[in-house]
């Protein structure tokens, strides 16, 4: 077998030949970090060093690889590695170390090999570091364990394998253990599934604590809050155990879970619950109650799921007349503010709508669009240049045999507050009938999601949606575009349809727990192919969901069966009354909605009826 000299073969490859050269080189290069071969490379394990591994895959073909002899003792890799040979190893060893264990001694983070492990010299270093790994072939006492523990440093134990065993480590709750026992910072974020609850001791009583769970698409929040309400609940126990009365910033993504929390019912002080904004914890409770008290006969009557949205909407659409705040627009927007102020604007409407729904059992998920008011102060389209303004509106699921209605549907109680009138024509609107609004002027990723009859129409509009997203300056690549796409479709589904989110984004969430174990090209592949496969899922099921166009007239009698009891209509006044609101709504519907298009017709025949 031929042998091959990496010196003669190997241009990035380097050498120094005298100790006085590599001390110098040791010393100029800061090197902290080196393994001991002999000639043919082999270091307690053959080719287990991975600089020798990176020479000897270029260089071997049937040859004998001479890594290092006497005249080229000290080996420098394109890598950065030092390799040096045994015997001049064993003549120079201690002035080598010496060198070495200088360097080591001005880092931060080191590094700790069996050439470098000696419990004195650690017994120096360690308080002074930041981080330390170990080799796996260094056998750590239980001194320098203790140390590192002691020291609050994050140290390491690296196996075989290449996994790493924690030894210690810099934080305590998740956190930089510096920050948790600090007086510099005011506030100290963790994560409600700490475990080492001993340690909330060293958070100062001043310092105000903010609690978050850590998941994608807050899903948590949706599917398993009661559970998360226990993990606060937890933290903010142990805390009052100790006597620590620190302000405690929770979130809350799913108020009908949070009511019915052991947190919710606790008497803990200091807490402030963070949805859309902050509010003290005994405040939600104040407002749950007027919250439940509005809807309280709706949920013990005997009405449809259709009247019971009908008479929440009631509520809402009516509760104030439409007025922007001059001071404070979040107190015509939330619904702790608006419940006792005299503001209430788009967002108010459907906050309120949302919140109340909730509380009987109906689904939504709140979205905005952007409206055109050009003609809201008496102007006609012809007489005012289009003027967009941000909108708030939900998407609702109603299902009721009574009405053979079983679908998700547009609401919109902005457009229908009229506190003298009962208008219903924004009630529940097909995404047909948002498309001849008068008002709604641009579409938004909803309109192109859920607005599809086919699902050849489905993958245009995914298409169209593809390419929009591609097109704009934060978004680019077609990774990102996608990445949005199914994140719009994964909020519709965990809000609208949790059961089916479970269903549909089973691979997917599989695939993200074990994706960082996957090369990365095979990984991007199967993530794109997870990806795909949910939009197309999704596409079947929205397309089998789609709400058919209600006649105003159904809504009507909805409408009718509810406010009966609420005005104590007798047979005839509701006769009249029924009369007189449909004909008032259909008056309305004609003009909020006078883009009606029918396929129908071709284009020669629409110019001929045009015409």
């Amino acid at each position: 077998m031929n042998e091959i000299k990496a010196w003669d073969s190997l241009s990035s490859i380097s050498y120094k030949t005298n100790i006085e050269e590599v001390l110098k080189y040791i010393e100029e290069n800061n090197i902290t970090d080196f393994s001991v071969i002999d000639k043919n490379g082999f270091d307690g394990e053959e080719y287990g060093n991975r600089f020798i591994s990176s020479i000897y895959n270029r260089l071997h073909n049937d040859k004998k690889i001479l890594f290092v002899d006497d005249k080229h003792p000290f080996l420098i890799t394109v890598l950065g590695g030092i390799l040096i040979e045994n015997n001049f190893y064993e003549k120079y060893k201690d002035v080598i170390l010496d060198k070495v264990k200088k360097n080591i001694e001005k880092e931060k983070y080191i590094s700790i090999s069996k050439y470098t492990y000696d419990e004195e010299f650690l017994k120096n270093v360690i308080p002074n570091v930041k981080s330390i790994r170990f080799d796996s072939d260094v056998n750590i006492s239980d001194d320098v364990k203790n140390l590192c523990k002691k020291s609050r440093i994050n140290a390491t134990s690296q196996t075989k394998d290449g996994e790493f065993i924690e030894i210690s480590s810099d934080k305590i709750l998740g956190v930089l253990y510096k920050d948790v026992v600090s007086d510099e910072y005011k506030s100290i974020r963790l994560k409600n599934d700490i475990t080492d609850f001993e340690n909330l001791k060293y958070i100062g009583k001043d310092k105000i604590i903010k609690i978050d769970y850590k998941d994608v698409y807050k899903e948590d929040a949706i599917l398993n809050e009661d559970k998360e309400y226990d993990k606060y609940y937890n933290i903010i126990a142990k805390l009052r155990e100790n006597n620590q009365n620190n302000e405690v910033h929770i979130t809350v993504n799913n108020k009908e879970a949070f009511v019915k929390s052991k947190l919710y019912n606790s008497d803990f002080d200091y807490v402030v619950v963070n949805g859309i904004h902050e509010f003290k914890s005994k405040k939600i409770k104040k407002d749950n109650e007027l919250l439940e008290l509005m809807v309280k006969d709706i949920k013990d009557s005997s009405y449809s799921p259709l009247e019971k949205y009908i008479a929440v909407y009631n509520i809402a659409k009516k509760f104030k007349a439409y007025l922007e705040s001059p001071n404070d627009k979040d107190e015509s927007r939330y619904v702790d503010k608006l419940l006792y102020n005299d503001y209430m604007v788009c967002v108010g409407y459907a906050s309120l709508l949302q919140e109340l729904l909730n509380k009987v059992g109906i689904k939504s998920y709140e979205y905005g669009v952007d409206t055109d008011i050009s003609y809201d102060g008496g102007f006609t389209l012809e007489e005012k240049p289009i003027d967009l303004s941000a909108h708030a509106r939900l998407i609702v699921d109603i299902k009721d045999p009574k009405y053979n209605i079983d679908g998700f549907y547009v609401t919109d109680p902005t457009w229908d507050n009229y506190l003298e009138q009962d208008y219903y024509n924004h009630s529940l609107m097909s995404f047909d009938k948002t498309s001849q609004e008068k008002r709604y002027f641009k579409l938004t990723d909803e309109d192109l999601l859920l607005n599809c009859k086919s699902k050849e129409e489905y993958i245009d509009k995914v298409n169209l949606l593809f390419d929009m997203q591609k097109r704009k300056s934060y978004i680019k690549t077609d990774e990102k575009a996608l990445s949005h796409i199914c994140k719009k479709i994964k909020d519709i589904l965990l809000n609208l349809y949790p059961d089916k989110y479970v269903a549909l984004t089973k691979d997917l969430k599989e695939f993200e727990e074990k994706k960082y174990s996957i090369v990365r090209e095979e990984r991007d592949k199967m993530e794109e192919k997870l990806s795909y496969e949910l939009i197309d899922k999704a596409g079947d099921f929205f397309i089998e969901k789609l709400g058919k166009d209600i006649k105003i007239d159904t809504l009507v009698d909805a409408a009718c069966n509810v406010n009966k009891d609420v005005f104590n209509l007798t047979d005839e006044q509701l006769k009249v009354y029924k009369e007189d609101l449909l004909n008032k709504n259909r008056k309305i519907d004609a003009f909020s909605f006078p883009y009606y298009y029918n396929s129908y017709y071709s284009k020669d025949e629409e110019m001929k009826k045009a015409v």
